[in-house]
């Protein structure tokens, strides 16, 4: 590479102004640091003054994305609209600038729809639901919803569907996650951008300048800084390679316009191609979002054995219907037939997934006591016999010290099992040595083994609710015989305190001729 066209972060650090140390803490300063959120970062405010935009409300209305230029910064419009002075806006304040921004679109401040959408922005401005949109938050918005809200279509039937960068930002981060993420790393940020066609014409990037550019906004220096320390999980010193390096959103941001300036293509361009795709989709599963890659090699195998079964051709298929240019494949597809190597990233089926899913759980829990919610060698190898995938090498089977490697790559250091986003990985391998599809795969898994697995859940089931049937019984009788027992104590008392009260009773006097008698 030569050294002329590299683009080196120190550029950033001339361009960006130091922060200003403040003085003497006022009550107002405090309470901005009290509502600031921790996701943010105070460096976003001296981001390089390209990016710094925001929609004029006499441009809102048939506009085009060349049109904005020359915008106000997120601090500026937040001072503006910030009437009270309480370093927050609240929600009125928030709905006046949501009116202006709109201008035209929208006549009526009082229309419901308008309210609606009012709540539904304040409520994702809002992220620490104080009832507040403090300055970190406000910049948040501004980066994520304002800066990319063209021509809104706002009527009683909108959907109200802008184009939220910062929300693709989290989805691709989360994709493989059981919980929400919001820092991406180097792998993430080469799937955003295969995702969005940036590797395709008519940019044509290369994933290692995505690479490139994200070290370079990262700092080379953090990686070893953090090298040498003690590990808080595994208890050994860390090395270079352990050490995971991300991204927040601000510094994604950052590298869009690292790779923008070197390859000389505008920013606006880079974004813009990445709203309108929209990312990689996520699936809402039990597990959190599942991403599956698409490692379909069949275009390289002169005569695969499957693909009479597809009603492919020798050589190669065509892409699957479901597959367009620069977008991922349509969930209500039917996925044996994926594409090639080449297609784009493909989605398994929401109860394919929720099935192999519950099959990695069933294995799991058969295996030792210390690791319940991981699989381990032992009990990989047995999953792939049990579906065929391994065994006697040959025909299309792996051999089990194969899979015995697959484990120990996929596995992180440290650990003695997998979990199911590297058991993905494990089956991504798997798939590749055989020459065929992940969807293929898991197909192969879920069909061999899941019958066997729904029977015993549906045992399980039976011998859960028998037992819970018995103890309600046995509570029942329990409860009856209580009662009668409470009955008798009862009686008892009842007969106890009747003799005691006729006891007590004086004798009658006689009256009369008893008397005189």
């Amino acid at each position: 590479m030569d050294a002329s066209e590299e683009y080196e972060a120190d550029a950033f650090e001339d361009e960006v102004a130091p922060p200003v140390q403040p003085g003497m803490a006022q009550s107002q300063e405090l309470r901005r640091v009290d509502r600031s959120t921790t996701s943010t970062r105070q460096k976003m405010v001296n981001v390089n003054s390209s990016f710094r935009r925001v929609a004029k409300r006499a441009s809102m209305k048939g506009v085009s994305w060349d049109q904005y230029s020359h915008l106000t910064p997120p601090s500026q419009l937040f001072d503006k609209y910030d009437e009270n002075g309480e370093n927050g806006l609240q929600r009125e304040e928030f709905a006046n600038l949501l009116y202006d921004l709109l201008g035209d679109a929208w006549p009526d401040p009082n229309a419901p729809a308008f309210q609606a959408y009012v709540d539904h922005e304040f409520l994702r401005a809002d992220s620490d639901h104080d009832g507040l949109v403090c300055l970190d938050e406000f910049q948040l918005y501004y980066w994520s919803t304002v800066v990319f809200l063209f021509e809104p279509k706002l009527s009683e039937n909108a959907s109200f569907q802008q184009a939220p960068l910062y929300d693709i930002f989290v989805n691709v981060c989360s994709a493989g996650s059981t919980v929400r993420q919001e820092l991406m790393g180097p792998a993430k940020c080469v799937m955003l951008a295969k995702a969005a066609g940036l590797c395709a014409p008519p940019f044509k990037f290369r994933p290692q300048d995505f690479e490139i550019a994200f070290y370079q906004v990262v700092g080379k220096g953090r990686k070893d800084s953090a090298a040498g320390l003690v590990s808080p999980s595994t208890g050994k010193h860390q090395t270079r390679s352990d050490v995971k390096v991300e991204l927040d959103y601000f510094q994604f941001l950052l590298m869009l316009r690292v790779v923008s300036d070197k390859k000389h293509v505008s920013f606006d361009t880079l974004v813009k191609a990445i709203v309108n795709h929209g990312g990689p989709p996520p699936i809402p599963s039990p597990m959190g979002f599942i991403l599956m890659d698409s490692c379909d090699y069949r275009a390289s195998d002169p005569e695969p054995a499957f693909l009479s079964a597809s009603d492919g051709k020798r050589g190669g298929v065509e892409a699957h219907a479901s597959h367009k240019k620069f977008q991922s494949a349509d969930l209500g597809a039917d996925a044996r037939a994926s594409g090639t190597y080449r297609s784009p990233q493909w989605l398994a089926p929401v109860n394919m997934v929720a099935k192999l899913y519950r099959i990695f759980k069933q294995y799991a829990a058969s295996g030792s006591s210390v690791s319940l919610s991981g699989m381990e060698r032992v009990e990989l190898q047995s999953l792939c016999s049990d579906a065929g995938l391994a065994g006697p090498e040959g025909g299309r089977r792996v051999g089990l010290p194969r899979v015995a490697r697959i484990f120990e790559q996929c596995k992180n250091r440290g650990h003695d099992s997998v979990q199911f986003t590297q058991f993905l990985e494990c089956l991504k391998l798997i798939a590749s040595d055989l020459r065929s599809s992940l969807n293929e795969v898991v197909e192969r898994v879920v069909l061999s083994i899941y019958p066997d697995v729904y029977k015993k859940m549906l045992e399980n089931r039976e011998r859960r609710e028998a037992a819970k049937q018995r103890e309600r019984v046995l509570l029942a009788e329990s409860m009856k015989k209580m009662a009668e027992a409470e009955a008798q104590r009862a009686a008892k008392k009842g007969a106890k305190q009747g003799e005691g009260a006729e006891a007590a009773e004086p004798p009658l006097e006689p009256q009369g001729s008893e008397a005189a008698g």
